[in-house]
C-alpha cells in the first residue's frame, strides 16, 4: 500500500487502525483519551438527564449492549488515569487490572439449559417443602 500509515498501538500494546478524516489534505484523528472522555460524558449525561431511558436499559437489557458499556467503564476507569500519569511522567507506565475485574452480568442460555435450571429450582423447592412438613410433625 502506498498511503500514509494510520495504524497506532493501543494501551494494551495491540495494533489498531485509527478512524479519522482528511482536512486540507491532512489526516485528522481524535486522541484516544478524548474519545474516552466524550463517551463517558455522554453516558453521564444520559443517566443524569434521561433516567427514564437509562434506568430501564440498565435494569432490563437483553441485547448485550449493557455488557459492552460495563466493559468500557471497566477499562476507562484505569486507562484515563494511566494516560494522565504517562503524560505527566513522560513514560509509558502500564498497570495490570488484577484488583478489578469486569462483571459479565448477561448469561446466554439455551432452551435445554433453561429447562434444567427450572427443574433444579422446582426440585429444591419440593425438598424444602418436604423438610418443612417433616419438621412440623
Amino acid at each position: 500500500m502506498t498511503g500514509k500509515d494510520i495504524s497506532d498501538i493501543s494501551y494494551s500494546c495491540q495494533p489498531y487502525l485509527r478512524a479519522g478524516h482528511k482536512k486540507n489534505g491532512q489526516l485528522i484523528t481524535i486522541p484516544t483519551i478524548l474519545n474516552m472522555y466524550i463517551a463517558l460524558f455522554a453516558l453521564a449525561s444520559l443517566c443524569r438527564y434521561h433516567p427514564g431511558c437509562w434506568s430501564p436499559f440498565v435494569q432490563k437489557d437483553t441485547t448485550g449492549e449493557k455488557l459492552l458499556i460495563e466493559k468500557f467503564l471497566f477499562f476507562a476507569r484505569r486507562m484515563l488515569l494511566n494516560y494522565a500519569l504517562n503524560y505527566i511522567t513522560d513514560e509509558q507506565i502500564q498497570y495490570t487490572p488484577n484488583k478489578y475485574s469486569e462483571k459479565n452480568t448477561i448469561k446466554l442460555v439455551g432452551e435445554h439449559q433453561v429447562q434444567e435450571i427450572v427443574e433444579r429450582k422446582l426440585q429444591e423447592q419440593f425438598e424444602r417443602q418436604q423438610i418443612k412438613s417433616f419438621s412440623s410433625r
